[in-house]
């Protein structure tokens, strides 16, 4: 028989030894790390001595933290009076290397690490946000006289002339706010919606605005149709699953009406309120 005593002892060591080599888990996509962290439960659990069943001990716990930005230890001006602190992004430690940041200072509790992401030799290809580009052999001054390039990769999609994040938000078609003018003629562009982890769903609805759903005065247009069937202006959504796109095509007309055509209502274009569905 094991006493609670030498049970306690037991699992402390088995904490210890956990704590001493665990390896981080990755993230959720583009939101959160994990990393386990550990923890005595031996308190919430029958304490009977005299039991022959066996006794569940839950010693570890994931925690979660999100990869916003941090302020790093880094300094632009070399530490000295007057420098600047650089931003980071917190991620674990093994996240941060892999992505090829380096760390610099904690965030999270302690949990995570603040990692910048530095790009000196010239043909670098810059893949994180919040990245720095110096010149090569910084500290020292370029004085070459080749040219230097980076290239930037663009995480967002293709087409997205505007890219929204966060699980509610609003989408506005350009000239929308000016409560005065008219919405822009001859575009034809996507808004698109960064999916949060966890969300595969998103509703729509339009905004309290006045005439938040204006792009053509013209009572006739105004009412669903499909595909090449939509000549005048328009939008365009799928479905409600991810990509999360809205489609906004705008003829010619600004539809500002005239004294012959009088518009009915004003054409401020469109104003769209959104909200993330979870899975």
């Amino acid at each position: 028989m094991i006493s609670e005593k030498t049970m306690r002892s037991l699992a402390m060591t088995l904490a210890i030894v956990w704590a001493t080599s665990f390896v981080h888990a990755e993230p959720e996509p583009g939101r959160r790390s994990k990393v386990p962290s550990v923890f005595d439960d031996l308190e919430g659990h029958n304490k009977t001595t005299n039991s022959r069943e066996g006794k569940v001990f839950s010693l570890f716990n994931i925690v979660k933290f999100d990869n916003d930005g941090c302020r790093s230890s880094s300094t632009i001006n070399g530490g000295g009076s007057g420098s600047i602190n650089r931003n980071g992004t917190c991620f674990t430690a093994d996240e941060c290397t892999s992505k090829g940041g380096a760390a610099a200072g904690s965030c999270a509790a302690g949990f995570g690490v603040c990692c910048i992401f530095l790009i000196s030799n010239s043909g670098g290809t810059v893949t994180q946000n919040c990245s720095y580009i110096r010149n090569p052999n910084f500290p020292n001054p370029y004085d070459s006289t080749s040219s230097v390039s980076y290239t930037i990769q663009n995480p967002i999609g293709s087409g997205c002339l505007q890219y929204l994040t966060g699980l509610t938000g609003r989408l506005t078609t350009f000239n929308f706010l000016p409560t005065n003018d008219n919405h822009l003629a001859n575009q034809d562009y996507s808004i698109c919606i960064r999916q949060e982890a966890g969300f595969c769903c998103i509703e729509y609805s339009l905004c309290p605005d006045v005439n938040s759903f204006s792009l053509d005065t013209n009572g006739a247009n105004m009412k669903a149709k499909i595909d090449t069937s939509c000549s005048v202006d328009h939008i365009v959504i799928e479905d409600c699953t991810a990509p999360f796109i809205v489609d906004i095509f705008t003829d010619e007309d600004v539809d500002a009406g005239d004294q012959a055509t009088a518009n009915p209502v004003q054409s401020r274009g469109l104003c769209l309120e959104y909200m993330q569905i979870p899975c």
